[in-house]
């Protein structure tokens, strides 16, 4: 009885995980485009070898993986899926399958889905096409975009393929841009940005709302030192004009009052400090120098 990936290895969860883990085995980039293409290739082949859901022979490098038995048609049975991983990337070693793994380390899986179908890879050459699955990943909503229907030459004709498999990464950028999955990676992307924005606008609010009430503070200090009904050109008012005269007029009479005031102290100080004064008869002196017998 064939083994599948599908039903006695897993699932389809199984295959996407496996899609993953022999690109990494081959040094490829483990992104969605590239493991849609594994995947592809693993819905293609359907069942056959155990642990190997590509389908590929005994590994001559070490055929102790295998074990020797083989499916019907060519397919090894391998003794784990680590067995089946190492076998994978034996077989894109061989120079009949050599371009694929280019193809898929440059993360050009749209050329690698044309040389897969014009290697010797399957006898069909999987219907020169028609037979390859576009089957979208676990999760995903749609497959990869990119050629469809038979990608050999024509007789005698050019291979459209090649030259737009030449187009490498742009022609899969182009191609995963219209599907679902592209378009919600990009609303997440984007929406994560505007949540990075506004958390920076929140972090920065506080500091701003400080900035603005110390202005204002500022201002209104300022404000206060200005006398009420300045004009806003800085000279003085008529009204300030008069004011500041009444206040001067003020201040010098009460300068005036206040030395009027000292003179009398002094006067009443000095009159204090001689003593009192003896009124004699006749208004005479007495004779300052009287003379006692």
């Amino acid at each position: 009885m064939p083994w599948s990936i599908f039903q006695e290895g897993g699932g389809p969860g199984a295959a996407f995980t496996w899609s993953s883990k022999a690109l990494r085995r081959i040094g490829a980039p483990a992104n969605v485009p590239n493991e849609q293409l594994i995947y592809d290739w693993e819905v293609s082949e359907g069942g056959g070898g155990k642990y190997n859901p590509l389908n590929q022979g005994p590994d001559p490098s070490h055929p102790a993986l295998s074990g020797g038995s083989q499916f019907g048609g060519g397919a090894a049975d391998y003794i784990s899926y680590s067995a089946g991983l190492t076998g994978f990337s034996d077989y894109l070693s061989m120079q009949n399958f050599s371009s694929i793994r280019s193809d898929l380390r440059a993360n050009n899986p749209i050329q690698a889905r044309t040389d897969i179908i014009n290697s010797p890879w399957a006898a069909s050459h999987y219907g020169g096409g028609s037979g390859f699955s576009d089957a979208p990943l676990p999760g995903h909503k749609s497959a990869l975009k990119g050629i469809r229907g038979n990608l050999l030459p024509p007789s005698g004709g050019v291979q459209t393929t090649s030259i737009l498999g030449s187009l490498g990464s742009l022609n899969t950028f182009f191609s995963d841009a219209t599907s679902a999955d592209f378009w919600e990676r990009a609303g997440l992307i984007f929406f994560g940005a505007v949540l990075i924005l506004i958390g920076i606008v929140i972090l920065a609010l506080p500091s701003a709302t400080s900035a603005i009430s110390s202005a204002a503070s500022t201002k209104r200090a300022v404000g206060s030192l200005i006398p009420s009904g300045s004009s806003s050109s800085g000279g003085p008012t008529e009204s300030e004009t008069e004011d500041r005269s009444r206040r001067l007029s003020l201040a010098e009479r009460n300068t005036e009052i206040g030395f009027m005031k000292a003179s009398t102290q002094r006067t009443r100080e000095e009159r204090l400090s001689r003593g009192p004064r003896v009124k004699h008869k006749g208004n005479r002196e007495p004779n300052p120098n009287p003379q006692h017998s």
